[in-house]
């Protein structure tokens, strides 16, 4: 009775990691890096070609997964709404061509103020309007291609 038991184990043992092997294989497991001082950088740039005019700027990575964009510039401050939404969401799209597929960012907002000095942002503007870049659902909807394109962008 206690070896039936004792292989029975075993099988259940086996099965089990061959199923979680499985699993990983069909999920894709893919090292997560994190985004380096370089492609912070390279966003900088994008985003100043993105908003031409812009007069202040700071780009962040907060807990290693969370972006956050601050721009300084009356003019698109005032800007219309839609214009905002579509500028964040070109940021968003910019900032995952930049720092790759396998990034660890999930969420990203472009904080706009009026203000244009940096030195005053340790803390988000008060003035500070927050648009969503929708980065959750570009990576929910685009993982494929943001992969292909990363390597495009290499």
């Amino acid at each position: 009775m206690f070896d039936k038991t004792k292989k029975m184990r075993r099988t259940f043992i086996g099965l089990t990691t061959v199923s979680l092997s499985i699993v990983l294989l069909a999920t894709g497991c893919k090292e997560v890096t994190d985004v380096s001082m370089e492609q912070i950088h390279k966003l900088q740039d994008s985003v100043v070609k993105i908003i031409p005019g812009i007069t202040a700027i700071d780009v962040k990575v907060e807990k290693q997964s969370d972006l956050k964009v601050i721009i300084g510039d009356v003019s698109f401050y005032s800007a219309d709404n839609d214009s905002k939404q579509k500028a964040a969401i070109k940021i968003g799209e910019t900032a995952m061509l930049v720092f790759g597929a396998d990034n660890n960012v999930k969420t990203g907002k472009l904080i706009i103020t009026k203000e244009n000095r940096q030195s005053s942002w340790d803390k988000d503007p008060a003035d500070g309007v927050v648009v969503n870049m929708k980065i959750d659902s570009l990576r929910e909807h685009d993982d494929v291609l943001l992969e292909f394109m990363s390597k495009m962008h290499k």
